[in-house]
C-alpha cells in the first residue's frame, strides 16, 4: 500500500522526518563561555576642570585628544614638551588643538613605567588622569626612589616618547638612564598606605632602603 500524506501538509511523513545530528566538540578548544565585546576609543575629547584659579598660574600641556579608557578612568597622554617639568600639586591645563581642558591639579603617581609615568588629576567632576614622559616629569623624593627601585623590574614598552627612541640610552642601556636635580632624601617618610603606590613600594622595603642609605 503506497504511504498517505498528511492532508494539511505537502510534505511525505518519510521525507519531512529528520535525524538529529551530533554536535562535536573539542576538547582541546572548548566554546568560550561568554562573547567578549570591544568597546569603541572613546572620542577626542578633554576633561572639564574647573579650579577657580589664575590661569596664568597654570602650566599648558598639550596632549592627545583622544584618551585610553581604563575602567571608569580616562588618561589622556601627553604629546609635548611643556614649558616646565609637571610634578605632584602643579597647577595643569591640557589642551588639543582648540580645545582647553581648564584648571586642574596634578596630584601623585598612579602608575611607574620606564619611560612614562601617569599622574592623577583633580578638578574635574570624575577621575582622569595624564601620562608624561619620565624626563618631563618632576618627582619628589620618595617617587625617585620608587621609580629607581623598581626600573628594572619595569617591561620595556610602552616605548618612549618618539622624541627618545633613538636615545640609546634608553632603548639599550642596562643602568637606569635619568637624572634628577636634587638626589633622593633618605629621611623622607614613606608613602601613605591608602597611596595609589603604596603597592609598588612596601613600607618595610621603604625602611630598609631608608637604613642603607644612613
Amino acid at each position: 500500500m503506497p504511504p498517505t500524506r498528511d492532508p494539511h501538509t505537502s510534505v511525505h511523513p518519510r521525507q519531512g522526518s529528520r535525524r538529529r545530528q551530533k554536535t562535536t566538540v573539542n576538547r582541546n578548544n572548548p566554546p568560550p563561555l561568554f562573547t567578549r565585546v570591544s568597546r569603541p576609543p572613546p572620542p577626542p575629547s578633554l576633561p572639564i576642570l574647573r579650579i577657580p584659579l589664575d590661569p596664568e598660574l597654570a602650566t599648558t600641556v598639550e596632549v592627545n585628544a583622544t584618551p585610553e579608557r581604563i575602567g571608569t578612568r580616562l588618561t589622556w597622554t601627553v604629546e609635548r614638551r611643556p614649558e616646565r617639568q609637571i610634578g605632584r600639586d602643579d597647577l595643569i591645563i591640557l589642551t588639543a588643538g582648540r580645545m582647553r581642558s581648564g584648571i586642574g591639579r596634578a596630584l601623585e603617581v598612579t602608575e611607574f613605567q620606564r619611560h612614562w609615568i601617569t599622574w592623577s588629576v583633580s578638578g574635574g567632576p570624575g577621575p582622569c588622569c595624564i601620562t608624561i614622559p619620565t624626563s618631563w616629569s618632576r618627582f619628589q623624593a620618595r617617587e625617585r626612589i620608587l621609580h629607581f627601585q623598581l626600573y628594572q623590574t619595569l617591561p620595556h614598552t610602552p616605548e618612549p616618547h618618539p622624541l627618545f627612541r633613538d636615545d640609546q640610552t634608553l632603548t639599550q642601556g642596562t643602568e637606569y638612564p635619568y637624572e634628577f636635580e636634587q638626589d633622593p632624601d633618605p629621611t623622607t617618610e614613606p608613602p601613605a598606605p591608602n597611596s595609589p603606590i603604596a603597592n609598588l613600594y612596601t613600607n618595610s622595603q621603604w625602611a630598609e632602603e631608608r637604613r642603607l642609605r644612613l
